[in-house]
Protein backbone atom coordinates (compact mmCIF):
# COMPACT_ATOMS: atom_id res chain seq x y z
CA UNK A 1 0.00 0.00 0.00
CA UNK A 2 2.97 2.36 -1.16
CA UNK A 3 0.75 4.86 -2.20
CA UNK A 4 -0.84 5.61 1.10
CA UNK A 5 2.55 6.36 2.75
CA UNK A 6 2.95 9.75 3.25
CA UNK A 7 6.80 10.20 3.08
CA UNK A 8 7.56 7.62 -0.40
CA UNK A 9 11.46 8.29 -0.58
CA UNK A 10 11.74 7.95 3.23
CA UNK A 11 9.50 4.78 3.35
CA UNK A 12 11.89 3.39 0.08
CA UNK A 13 14.61 4.28 1.73
CA UNK A 14 13.87 2.80 5.08
CA UNK A 15 12.69 -1.02 2.88
CA UNK A 16 16.28 -0.47 0.84
CA UNK A 17 17.81 -0.44 4.16
CA UNK A 18 16.63 -3.28 6.26
CA UNK A 19 16.50 -5.50 3.15
CA UNK A 20 19.56 -8.01 2.87
CA UNK A 21 22.17 -7.16 -0.05
CA UNK A 22 20.42 -8.69 -2.99
CA UNK A 23 17.45 -8.93 -1.30
CA UNK A 24 13.56 -7.89 -3.11
CA UNK A 25 10.76 -5.94 -2.80
CA UNK A 26 7.78 -6.85 -4.56
CA UNK A 27 5.27 -3.88 -4.93
CA UNK A 28 2.30 -4.17 -6.50
CA UNK A 29 -0.05 -1.57 -7.50
CA UNK A 30 -2.75 -0.20 -9.90
CA UNK A 31 -2.65 2.13 -12.77
CA UNK A 32 -4.54 5.70 -12.45
CA UNK A 33 -6.88 4.31 -15.61
CA UNK A 34 -7.63 0.84 -13.84
CA UNK A 35 -11.45 0.39 -13.60
CA UNK A 36 -11.63 2.79 -16.39
CA UNK A 37 -15.22 1.79 -17.36
CA UNK A 38 -16.42 2.19 -13.75
CA UNK A 39 -15.09 5.35 -12.56
CA UNK A 40 -15.51 7.34 -16.07
CA UNK A 41 -19.34 6.90 -14.55
CA UNK A 42 -18.54 9.50 -12.18
CA UNK A 43 -16.48 12.37 -14.90
CA UNK A 44 -13.85 14.06 -13.90
CA UNK A 45 -14.80 13.73 -9.89
CA UNK A 46 -13.67 10.42 -9.65
CA UNK A 47 -9.65 10.92 -11.06
CA UNK A 48 -6.96 10.45 -8.63
CA UNK A 49 -3.57 10.75 -8.70
CA UNK A 50 -1.57 8.65 -6.42
CA UNK A 51 1.61 9.04 -4.78
CA UNK A 52 2.25 5.49 -5.83
CA UNK A 53 1.31 3.94 -9.27
CA UNK A 54 2.01 2.12 -12.49
CA UNK A 55 2.74 5.19 -14.12
CA UNK A 56 4.58 7.37 -11.41
CA UNK A 57 6.13 4.68 -9.32
CA UNK A 58 9.37 3.36 -11.09
CA UNK A 59 11.25 6.73 -10.49
CA UNK A 60 10.99 6.75 -6.80
CA UNK A 61 12.18 2.63 -6.92
CA UNK A 62 15.36 3.73 -9.05
CA UNK A 63 16.34 6.41 -6.57
CA UNK A 64 16.71 3.43 -3.68
CA UNK A 65 17.44 0.65 -5.35
CA UNK A 66 19.97 -1.11 -7.96
CA UNK A 67 16.92 -2.49 -10.07
CA UNK A 68 14.13 -2.65 -10.74
CA UNK A 69 12.23 -5.11 -13.20
CA UNK A 70 8.32 -4.12 -14.24
CA UNK A 71 5.97 -6.58 -14.99
CA UNK A 72 2.77 -5.26 -16.72
CA UNK A 73 -0.70 -7.27 -15.82
CA UNK A 74 -4.21 -7.11 -16.99
CA UNK A 75 -7.34 -8.55 -16.89
CA UNK A 76 -11.16 -7.63 -16.23
CA UNK A 77 -13.33 -7.53 -13.37
CA UNK A 78 -16.97 -8.33 -13.69
CA UNK A 79 -19.79 -6.36 -11.59
CA UNK A 80 -22.56 -9.02 -11.73
CA UNK A 81 -25.14 -5.69 -10.74
CA UNK A 82 -25.30 -2.09 -10.00
CA UNK A 83 -25.40 -3.50 -6.37
CA UNK A 84 -22.36 -4.68 -6.52
CA UNK A 85 -20.29 -2.05 -8.21
CA UNK A 86 -22.09 0.33 -5.50
CA UNK A 87 -20.76 -1.75 -2.66
CA UNK A 88 -17.25 -1.64 -4.55
CA UNK A 89 -17.37 2.19 -4.55
CA UNK A 90 -18.94 2.79 -1.47
CA UNK A 91 -15.84 0.84 0.27
CA UNK A 92 -12.97 2.61 -1.79
CA UNK A 93 -10.62 4.43 0.59
CA UNK A 94 -10.64 7.60 -2.18
CA UNK A 95 -13.82 7.86 -3.80
CA UNK A 96 -16.45 6.20 -0.93
CA UNK A 97 -18.50 9.67 -1.32
CA UNK A 98 -19.32 8.92 -4.91
CA UNK A 99 -20.96 5.90 -4.38
CA UNK A 100 -24.50 7.01 -4.16
CA UNK A 101 -23.56 8.74 -7.29
CA UNK A 102 -23.34 5.41 -9.58
CA UNK A 103 -25.99 5.66 -12.69
CA UNK A 104 -28.10 2.99 -12.38
CA UNK A 105 -27.69 0.09 -14.55
CA UNK A 106 -29.05 -3.66 -15.92
CA UNK A 107 -26.54 -6.37 -16.25
CA UNK A 108 -22.78 -7.05 -15.78
CA UNK A 109 -20.17 -4.02 -15.85
CA UNK A 110 -16.94 -5.57 -16.93
CA UNK A 111 -14.03 -3.03 -16.10
CA UNK A 112 -10.21 -3.63 -17.43
CA UNK A 113 -8.24 -3.93 -14.68
CA UNK A 114 -4.72 -2.58 -15.55
CA UNK A 115 -1.73 -3.25 -12.27
CA UNK A 116 2.31 -3.06 -12.52
CA UNK A 117 4.01 -5.76 -10.34
CA UNK A 118 7.65 -4.01 -9.56
CA UNK A 119 10.42 -6.08 -8.64
CA UNK A 120 13.38 -3.99 -6.82
CA UNK A 121 16.44 -5.69 -5.79
CA UNK A 122 19.14 -4.19 -3.79
CA UNK A 123 22.70 -3.93 -4.62
CA UNK A 124 24.83 -7.05 -4.10
CA UNK A 125 27.96 -6.10 -1.40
Amino acid sequence: MLYHVPDLDRALAELARVLRPGGRLVAVTNSENSLHELWSQFGERARRVQPFSTENGEPPLRRHFARVERRECAGTVTFPDWEAAHRYVASSVTRAELADELPRFDGPLVASRRSVVFVAETARR
